[in-house]
């Protein structure tokens, strides 16, 4: 079963940042993120728009039946066959830097992975060294079992499914967040909701908030938490389109959590030969 791989905190995507006295913590965050390597699709890039116009009561056992074959419908996607690009963009407590980076599938280099531009720039070779180190580390993390995972099925808790609303185009639901990593104490101050797309029958948005404060580890102290995902799909191929997350708290007391971040793919090209 194909897994939602939630690797390493977000700064690691940008290796000049590692100075933060907090971002010790953000791993045991990192389960939340869905990054690049739900590697998917194809050639013309678009957000589904919806035609169903039935609109009926939804009962929980056909929830969870939709919501079910969408999950499935998204773990069949084989990441080795598209290359992408994706933008990234983070603020921590003022402290700004962007890269775009390319994922070209390969069996021969040293990382899939490149790097395009860094804030705006066309990157030095020290800062692509230091990229590529940083990539290669990850795998061998995710490799040896080290790097923060999860199924998509094991976020949504699927007997918690609650219908919320209804439109022409969408069904909106809510569900409970049980995340091992954060243990049920802090799972319990999380809340999830989601679009299913009634056409085309898949996850378009799916989103995470706190409820209320939660501490991921000791000394860490999470207020407001909000972590968004939207998805399209083109030729029956579920693609991740954009991820945002919003976080602010303090960790050792007096140090300020204040983090803003987006990842933006795009550019995604098919490459039916490769395995």
């Amino acid at each position: 079963m194909a897994q939602l791989l939630l690797p390493t905190k977000l700064h690691e995507n940008k290796p000049m940042k590692t100075d933060k006295n907090h971002t010790s913590f953000k791993p045991l965050l990192s389960f939340m993120i869905i990054a690049a390597s739900i590697l998917v699709s194809p050639v013309i890039f678009s957000t589904a728009q919806a035609t169903d116009v039935t609109i009926a009561v939804q009962s929980p056992t056909a929830l969870k039946q939709k919501v079910t074959q969408a999950i499935e419908k998204f773990e069949q996607t084989k990441k080795n066959h598209w290359s992408f690009e994706v933008a990234r963009y983070e603020n921590e407590e003022g402290d700004v830097t962007s890269s775009i980076e390319r994922y070209q599938p390969s069996e021969t280099a040293a990382t899939p992975w490149q790097l395009l531009r860094i804030n705006k720039e066309k990157p030095t070779k020290a800062q692509i060294e230091a990229f590529i180190a940083n990539k290669v580390e990850q795998q061998k993390d995710k490799s040896a079992g080290n790097s923060y995972s999860v199924a998509l099925r094991e976020i949504i808790q699927l007997d918690t499914l609650t219908f919320t609303k209804e439109d022409e185009a969408h069904i909106e639901m809510s569900f409970d967040v049980l995340l091992s990593q954060l243990g049920d104490v802090a799972s319990s101050k999380l809340q999830g909701s989601l679009q299913y797309n009634k056409a085309l029958k898949f996850i378009e948005t799916l989103t995470i908030t706190n409820n209320a404060a939660f501490s991921p580890i000791f000394t860490a102290n999470i207020d407001d938490f909000k972590l968004s995902f939207t998805f399209t799909q083109i030729n029956q191929q579920v693609l991740p389109y954009r991820q945002d997350m919003a976080m602010k708290g303090t960790f050792a007391f007096f140090t300020e959590i204040d983090e803003v971040s987006h990842d933006t793919f795009s550019n995604y090209q098919y490459l039916p030969n490769t395995d």
